[in-house]
This record gives C-alpha cells, structure tokens and sequence, in this order.
C-alpha cells in the first residue's frame, strides 16, 4: 500500500510504473502483503481500461487505509516519499496452552504492545508461542500482573514461537520487567530484554485492633491477603505476674513463621511481649486469624496484620523476603531499633512497637503508619518506610512507659 505525500485523492500508477516493477517504498514496506500481490498484477496491466480500473482500486485502498489509520496507528511520512503506515496496539492477553493470539494487522511495520496473564489467574504460566503478526513487526511483551509470574519460554512451542537471546527462559516477575522481540518469516527473534526488578512499592493494612478481654486465644477481624505478598504480623499481649507465652497463629490457609519475640516488660504487676510473624502464599484464603497463646490467659492482646508487594517471593513462607530483624526495649518516651547496612537500596524497614502506654504512638519522620490500636493494657502500632533505606527507624509517645519494638528489613522482589 503506498500513498503520496500530498494530499490529492489521486495516485497516478503511471508515474512510478517505470519497467512495469512498480513503485520503489523506501524503509520499512507498508502493508507488505497487500502491496505485493498489487504489483505482481500491475506487471501483467497492458490494456487501458484495465490500468485505469486498477488505478481505482488503488485510490479505494488508499482511502480504506487512511480510514484504518485514525484507529490503528499513525502515518509515518519520514521514511520516504510514499510513508510507512505503522500500527501500534496495546493489548492484554491470557496464556491459553502456553499461547497468544495478537490482533489482526495487515502487513508488516506494526509494533505490538502485549500484556500477558496467567492462565485462569494461576501464579505462573508459560509462554511459548505468539500467533499473528508480520516479518518485521516488533513485539513489547509484559507482565499484566505483578503477582504471578510469566515465563517466556526459549524455543518450546510451535512457530511462530520466541526465541530468546540467552538461549533460556525469562521470568516476567516484576512490573518492571520487559522483553522486546521481532518477528522473522517464522518466529519471533528476541532483541532485548531487561529484568527491571523495583523496590517494595506498597504496603497495606489488613487488620489492626485489640482486646482488653480475659483470653487464651483471641481472632481478628476477617481479612484477605493477597497471592505471593509478604504478610507480616506484630502481636502485643500481657499476663499478670507471669512470663507472657510466645503466641501461635493460623488462618487463611498459610504458615505463620516466628521471626521474632521480645519480652520488653518484665517488671510490675504486668509483664508483656511483642512478637512478629511472616506468611505468604501463592493463593491465601479469606478469614480471621487465630493468635493461641496455648491455654495461657492474657489480660490484654493487640496486634497488627499488614502486607507488602514487590518483595522477594523465594524460600518458605516469606522466607525471602526478610533480609534480618532486631528486636529493642525501653522505658521512656521513644524507641528506635539499630538495623545493619541494607543489602539493597530497593529494600524497605518496618517496624512494629508494642507499649502498656495510652498515649497515641508516633512513627519516625519519613515513615507511614500503617495501623494503631489500644486496649488497657497492650497497644500496637506498625509503621514502614516507603520511599528509602533507614537504619534507625523509631517512634515516640507522650509520656514514660516500657515498650518494645521489631524493626525488619524487607527485600525487593528480583
């Protein structure tokens, strides 16, 4: 398909017909299949009214495509005297069997932006094969979610398939990963390839309250943790006269891992003890947790569930993701927890301060509360840093009282 560069509805074959070779396009040939099933005619057009009728269907497609252009793409007039039509689309496709199907472009010079997910919202899935598409046409391929995992498949499907520039797989497992390949006469050839990974980008709370009652097991509020997340859990209790048991804890069908426990007041009428808890899932289960303290009877419980996206999702319920924790305890107005050097500058801290105070607990500058909650007796609060690294994260309060804090180091997701 060719066009000229001033605007009249006319094209004059004759002009370009020359050895009867037809028009030369330079750059990338627009609409390749169509213009070359033209000119393999124009060379056999020798009767008049047979070139004039063919001079028609010129000008018939090129108003068809003119029209096709406002939906599709742009014209692209650098590249020669007659332009290149370039289609550009964005699209969102799911794997089925290990393929795609792009819309239907004719020709070649079209660049395709593709958003692959899962099949039926699975953590992972592959991608072997891509239907559709020209020789020369480029291919943007990404994650749609960054929760589950896109494996582009090295030379595992039927053509047209990818062919991957390493020879090997590649995880689309980050919102910032991205491949581009091109498509040959046969496959789609892979010319660049980027593993963008991001810091811990978002943090949510999924429930934070308390209880002043006479328990030995205490249930949350129901909550909904989302696939492949790091989900962490702050629990603050006291017992009267007695060491406070470490907490269990169950619900949403995950394992819910000590990482830490601080028994920060062991002095009074009342002793307390802070403990934090990792989990994470590929398909966690709507519900409330069951913190158990093993027939012991607490006077108070509070705790704090939130979670974490963009986080390293190897090892064992959220074994990645927790690069080391500290635990610390005070008898003052403030607590700040001393973390080593971060391993990654796309690392995050939280923390979590459990106190016996009343006053409302303040996080340190630069840090955002995620939850708070009271009870007489045990108070809450969890807190992160979203935007940097920080060694020393803190908070304060009002007036003098024994807390303890957990400070974690979160890792990003690779």
């Amino acid at each position: 398909m060719v066009r000229p560069t001033r605007g009249d509805s006319d094209f004059d074959f004759r002009r370009t017909r020359g050895d009867q070779q037809g028009p030369t396009i330079p750059g990338a040939s627009p609409a390749a299949a169509i213009r070359n099933r033209v000119l393999a005619v124009a060379a056999f057009i020798e009767d008049p009214a047979t070139q004039q009728a063919f001079e028609e269907l010129i000008s018939s497609l090129h108003h068809v495509f003119r029209g096709i252009e406002g939906r599709i793409g742009r014209l692209d007039t650098t590249a020669g005297d007659y332009g290149t039509l370039v289609a550009h689309s964005s699209t969102d496709l799911v794997i089925e069997t290990g393929a795609v199907t792009l819309p239907l472009r004719e020709g070649g010079g079209s660049i395709f932006e593709l958003e692959a997910d899962t099949e039926g919202s699975a953590s992972s899935d592959t991608l072997d094969t891509v239907y559709g598409g020209c020789e020369g046409d480029l291919l943007i391929i990404r994650a749609a979610n960054e929760d589950r995992t896109v494996v582009l498949n090295n030379s595992s499907g039927t053509s047209p398939q990818l062919i991957n520039a390493a020879g090997s797989d590649f995880d689309l497992d980050s919102s910032g990963d991205v491949a581009v390949y091109c498509r040959s006469a046969s496959d789609w050839l892979m010319i660049s390839s980027s593993n963008n990974s991001l810091p811990v980008s978002a943090a949510a709370n999924l429930t934070t309250s308390s209880s002043s009652a006479d328990a030995t097991s205490y249930t949350s509020a129901s909550i909904a943790p989302t696939g492949n997340r790091l989900v962490l859990a702050w629990v603050d209790s006291g017992v009267a006269g007695a060491t406070p048991n470490a907490p269990t804890l169950s619900g949403n069908g995950l394992t819910w891992v000590q990482v830490a426990t601080n028994h920060y007041d062991s002095v009074g009428a009342q002793d307390n003890r802070l403990t934090l808890f990792r989990a994470m899932g590929a398909s966690p289960s709507s519900g409330a947790v069951t913190i158990d303290f093993s027939s012991q009877t607490q006077f108070a419980c509070a705790w704090s569930i939130v979670e974490f996206s963009d986080v390293d999702t190897s090892g064992s319920h959220g074994a990645g993701a927790i690069v080391q924790s500290v635990t610390a305890s005070v008898n003052s107005t403030s607590i700040s927890a001393a973390l080593a050097g971060f391993v990654d500058t796309k690392n995050r801290p939280a923390m979590g301060v459990g106190s016996q105070t009343a006053d409302a607990i303040t996080p340190k500058s630069g840090f955002t509360e995620l939850g708070e909650s009271q009870s007489s007796g045990a108070r809450i609060e969890s807190a992160w840093k979203s935007d940097g690294v920080d060694t020393a994260p803190s908070a304060s309060w009002s007036s003098s009282a024994r807390a303890g804090a957990i400070a974690v180091e979160i890792k990003q997701g690779s």
